[in-house]
């Protein structure tokens, strides 16, 4: 097993933050250590080159405003040194998670 030293940060929130690129485009990451798959707003599907299909996966959170989620298969991770070719990822409206930590962090 490889081990990697990732530079992060905690915001004020106290939620860890990495710069990331998924397929090639950067981007920061929240870690959420609690989540069982690696999501990203389906708003910024096009930003990270994104293609997508609806998907069984059933995600929960503290509110009932997560309704369809879908499923990217096959992208690019890249995380410092740390490089994946088969990153899979969740996608599902975040606008209410991103809300959620904007009016934390004021």
């Amino acid at each position: 097993m490889s081990k990697y030293l990732i530079p992060f940060k905690i915001l004020s929130t106290n939620h860890i933050i990495v710069d990331a690129a998924v397929n090639d485009v950067n981007g920061k990451f929240l870690i959420d250590t609690g989540a069982s798959n690696s999501c990203i707003d389906l708003n910024k599907s096009e930003k990270f080159k994104l293609n997508y299909e609806l998907s069984d996966e059933q995600a929960s959170s503290a509110t009932d405003e997560i309704k369809d989620t879908y499923i990217s298969k096959k992208n690019s991770l890249l995380i410092d040194k740390y490089h994946i070719n088969d990153f899979d990822v969740i996608l599902f409206n975040m606008q209410h998670v991103i809300k959620s930590l904007l009016d934390k962090d004021e």
